[in-house]
């Protein structure tokens, strides 16, 4: 006897829900706008509350911001005066844009103007709120002062402070200058005082010798030897004037006293260090170690001066020691200098040394005359100028304009106060409207149609309205139409209708759906047998047991008055044990072949035992959930129970679910909302939210992962569990400290990592959720409270293979899902090749294989490739083979009655008739209508006869040939007897000929043509 749910009425049952649907929010995005309406008066409260306290907070809290500002130009000092035409006029030291930049922001400057600042101006406020900036491509600073005090007081701080920015550059070049003077007169009194003996000797010399002149070579060399002793000794004071320059900048780097501050900032570093690691950690010991040295050092500084002074780190110190690399250099290039000059001052003394005695005494004296004096010019010369600079320095920068207060940029207080009245607004409104989504989005309940149908995953057949809040009349068109939608979507329109209504639980409305259909269905003129838990007036609680054990159901009685509906209470005591479950079923039997019968039947509770035997017998469940009852996971799970029995599940009914409304949003701002908010959500106006409600069917290989479906149910064992390996890069850091973090660290060979304190971490076979902990785990014996970062940068561990006749061959990195058409792509495709003319693919499909954990996966690549059946385009995985053999080692062998026997190379699709046209074809005595081919072993070989004939007048298929196959024609078997009869037949006929012609015909040359020789 066979089951009626295994039989269905309808030639086209509803489908099996089931499958995944194509909508994949895990609610009605509805219930959200509905839910943050429903708080928009807390919602507005709070914008109106954060709006006026942080307006609040800005109005004591923000006063007027004034700017000023005004630039400073580089001055180039003129040289005054120029000792001769070789001699250069003194100049004192230009500063470099950041030289001058850096001593404008130190705290001498800064301190100088405080003290003179009135309104008086702390030195921490002007550094803060002043602000330097070179202008790009131009000779001008411009400087910027911000302050709150007031415009005027702004004004009288930018001016102060350019004035002794000005100010100290004339120090500056006072202060070089007078050291440089006080050298130049030194030298200065030097060589007046050797001119002057010089003189009195060369008088004593000229009186003594009577010497009046000197010839013309004398005075040729006189000249150049005084020329390269000029250049020699002005060389030599711009030399030692370096001296000056360089000890000067010394001077200030010392003033910097960089191991005082090296110290304090590695004691601020230390105390810093010790808040977030422990005493153990070796970067702590490591900077107390710092510490100790430095400590010590300034122990001995007071005794052992060093005598190279280098930069302290500070901005000023690393400026004013650049300039001092600078002089250095160029003082070194100065003695350079000076040597070459020696050298040349020495040959041309050396040719004086040649002149007569006389005459090169003589030109000794007037050559140091004349080199003294030019010296003398010099000096006189540079100390005037050097004296310039002392009395009154012209500075390295000047004031183009000073401040002025019709020029203060004033920023009100309003902007800001209203900047920060906006964050409050949107702060105050957006706590309320986040509590809301959460709380809703926490909410598990089913609510609306939406969600009953989203969760359920099946058809929405019907919408129960709220019985309570509709008129009568109204309720009946209502049932009416539904009846009439629902029997359509069912496709149950002339046949009988025999459905359970199921639900999560009891009190969700079955049995006033039940009524409500059957009243529907009884005035469509259909006989009607309602059995439901309710007591509709009328009904018999005893009815049901007769029911079951009647074997004419349409005999129960009926009450006239339910306009032809037959109402069947259920006992509260009833159990739907397996004998009960037996009579249903062979009760409900004989209703399946009447057209106009209708039976409801309402299911106890999914959540009872009994419930999937009973949906078994019934060959439609429709499943009843009421808005604001069902709990999504429950239904979840109850459905999925009900999935895997033989229960038929048609689709879904909606009870008393919520109707969101946009009000009081106009309806088109509501339309609008809407498509925004689904936007962000990741959906798109033009899908569909109706499950499909058809069944899943998938063309899926054994043990393969299906390509093309959804990802989620569908992921292989691999991609579910992602572990990294050898070779993989990850970037490690610890939250809230970036300057430990790291971004390549790669695993190595074996497995392991190394990180900060961590050494020889195995994370082979690890997720990253799985090396989190561990990190964790191993920072905590070394930081406090620290938590690690783990952000992949690369996955190279996962690898497969790909060889044969494919154009890149290799090891690739399985970096993402990949098919077997995108593998082959990405090794360009396959190799082609020229055969008999023409360009073939060398790869032999048939033989390709591919290797998963040492079993062959069952593809079809010619179907794949050749066809287009992307059910064969499976997916890789970690350590597959795919192989490609070559088509051209292979040979098919042609042997027999043809014009050119030989070997053929193996071609994909070859045939026999192919082989057999390749080799020039048949001769005369072919038999074509038994080609043997022997495939196989030469111990087990196998054979088959190809009628030829046939297949080339369209009788048969072509035979498809495989590698190493042999074709063999033979000549037909009468072949022989044909020889033999054509040439006993030629043989005849030509005797036949000769005698005739002998016994008929005379001879034709009746005389010797050649006489006789007696």
């Amino acid at each position: 006897m066979s089951d009626l749910a295994e039989s269905p009425p309808t030639a086209n049952p509803p489908p099996q829900g089931g499958g995944p649907a194509e909508f994949g929010l895990p609610l009605d995005p509805m219930r959200l706008l509905h839910a943050i309406l429903a708080a928009r008066w807390r919602i507005g409260t709070g914008a109106v509350l954060g709006l006026l306290l942080l307006s609040g907070f800005g109005f004591f809290k923000f006063k007027a911001k004034y700017t000023s500002s005004l630039q400073l130009i580089r001055r180039e000092v003129p040289g005054t005066f120029r000792a001769s035409e070789i001699g250069e006029s003194f100049k004192p030291r230009q500063l470099s844009v950041q030289t001058m930049v850096a001593l404008m922001k130190g705290s001498g400057l800064l301190q100088r103007v405080s003290n003179k600042a009135k309104p008086p101006i702390s030195t921490s406020d002007l550094s803060r709120n002043l602000t330097i900036t070179p202008e790009r491509n131009t000779d001008l600073l411009t400087v910027t002062l911000t302050g709150s005090r007031s415009a005027e007081a702004l004004v009288d701080w930018i001016n102060l402070y350019a004035d002794e920015v000005v100010r100290q550059t004339e120090e500056m070049q006072a202060e070089e200058a007078s050291e440089i003077n006080k050298y130049l007169k030194q030298q200065l009194s030097a060589t007046d005082a050797e001119l002057a003996t010089l003189g009195e000797e060369l008088l004593t010399y000229g009186r003594e010798q009577q010497l009046v002149n000197v010839d013309k070579e004398t005075d040729a060399y006189l000249r150049e030897f005084t020329e390269f002793s000029l250049k020699y000794e002005t060389t030599r004071i711009e030399y030692e004037t370096l001296d000056y320059q360089i000890k000067a900048l010394m001077d200030e780097l010392g003033r910097q006293n960089p191991l005082e501050q090296k110290l304090n900032l590695a004691r601020e570093d230390l105390e810093s260090l010790l808040t977030r690691y422990t005493e153990s950690n070796p970067i702590v010991q490591e900077q107390k170690e710092r510490v100790k040295r430095l400590e010590e050092q300034m122990a001995s500084a007071a005794t052992n001066h060093t005598a190279e002074i280098q930069s302290n780190g500070s901005v000023v110190g690393n400026a004013v020691y650049l300039d001092l690399v600078n002089l250095r250099a160029k003082k070194q290039s100065l003695a350079e200098q000076i040597k070459q000059l020696a050298a040349a001052r020495d040959a041309a003394h050396k040719k004086l040394e040649k002149l007569p005695e006389k005459g090169l005494q003589f030109a000794r004296f007037a050559a140091r005359r004349q080199s003294l004096e030019m010296a003398r010019s010099l000096l006189t010369s540079r100390q005037r100028e050097a004296q310039l600079f002392e009395d009154k320095a012209f500075g390295t920068y000047s004031i183009v304009t000073k401040a002025n207060v019709d020029d203060v940029e004033i920023v009100g207080r309003s902007k800001r106060i209203i900047t920060v009245g906006i964050v409050g607004l949107l702060l105050g409104a957006g706590i309320p409207l986040v509590l809301a989504a959460l709380r809703e989005l926490l909410d598990d309940r089913l609510k609306t149609a939406r969600d009953i149908q989203w969760t359920a995953r099946l058809p929405l057949l019907a919408r129960v309205p709220s019985i309570g809040s509709m008129p009568m009349m109204e309720l009946d068109s209502w049932a009416l139409r539904t009846w009439t939608v629902l029997t359509g979507k069912l496709g149950l329109h002339g046949k009988p209708v025999i459905a359970g209504f199921l639900s999560s639980k009891n009190g969700e409305g079955r049995s006033t759906v039940i009524e409500l259909l059957a009243e529907a269905a009884s005035q469509s003129g259909r006989r009607v047998i309602a059995i439901s838990n309710g007591r509709k007036a009328g009904s018999n609680p005893g009815a049901l047991a007769s029911f079951l054990g009647s074997k004419d159901p349409t005999s129960v009685s009926q009450d006239p008055r339910q306009r032809g509906v037959t109402w069947i209470s259920i006992p509260d005591d009833w159990v739907w044990n397996s004998e009960n479950r037996d009579k249903l079923r062979q009760t409900l039997r004989p209703l399946n072949s009447d057209p106009d019968a209708v039976v409801l039947i309402e299911l106890p509770p999914a959540d009872r035992s009994d419930t999937v035997l009973v949906a078994e017998i019934v060959p439609y469940i429709l499943w009843v959930a009421r808005g604001g009852v069902s709990i999504a996971p429950m239904v979840k799970e109850q459905l999925e129970t009900i999935r895997h029995s033989r229960a038929k599940l048609a689709g879904c009914v909606a009870n008393d679910a919520h109707q969101i409304k946009l009000w009081p949003l106009p309806k088109a701002a509501g339309i609008f909302g809407l498509w925004a908010f689904l936007m962000l959500a990741g959906g798109f106006p033009g899908l569909s939210a109706e499950p499909s409600g058809k069944p899943v069917t998938t063309n899926q290989l054994p043990g393969v992962p299906q390509f093309g479906a959804s990802i989620n149910p569908y992921l292989a064992e691999w991609q579910r569990r992602l572990t990294l390996g050898p070779g993989d890069v990850l970037g490690l850091a610890i939250y809230g400290r970036p300057d430990l973090s790291r971004t390549d660290i790669v695993v190595g060979p074996d497995g392991r990592i190394n990180w900060l304190q961590i050494q020889d971490l195995v994370v082979t076979g690890l997720t990253i959720d799985e090396l989190r902990e561990k990190l964790d785990v191993e920072l905590a014996k070394y930081y406090s409270h620290a938590r690690a970062m783990v952000t992949p940068s690369l996955y190279v561990s996962k690898k497969y293979v790909i060889l044969g006749k494919v154009l890149d061959k290799g090891v690739f990195t399985l970096d993402r899902p990949m098919t077997l058409i995108e593998a082959v792509a990405r090794s360009r495709g396959f190799e082609t090749g020229l055969y008999d003319q023409n360009t073939v693919e060398l790869a032999d499909l048939p033989r390709s294989y591919l290797i998963r954990k040492g079993q062959r996966v069952p593809v079809d690549f010619e179907r794949l490739f050749f066809q287009g059946d992307l059910s064969q385009n499976v997916l890789l995985e970690p350590d597959d083979f795919l192989f490609f053999p070559s088509s051209t080692v292979n040979e098919v062998y042609v042997l027999g009655s043809i014009l050119l026997p030989g070997v053929s190379g193996f071609t994909p699709n070859a045939t026999v008739t192919t082989m057999i046209t390749i080799r020039g074809g048949f001769t005369a005595r072919a038999f074509r209508q038994r080609v043997l081919v022997v495939r196989g072993s030469l111990n087990h070989p196998q054979t088959f006869a190809v009628n030829v004939e046939n297949i080339l007048r369209g009788k048969e298929k072509d035979f498809r040939v495989e590698p190493k196959d042999i074709i063999y024609v033979s000549d037909r078997p009468w072949a022989r007897v044909e020889d033999l009869l054509d040439v006993a037949a030629t043989a005849f006929v030509q005797s036949a000929v000769i005698t005739w012609t002998g016994q008929n015909i005379g001879p034709i040359i009746t005389k010797p043509v050649i006489p006789s020789i007696k």
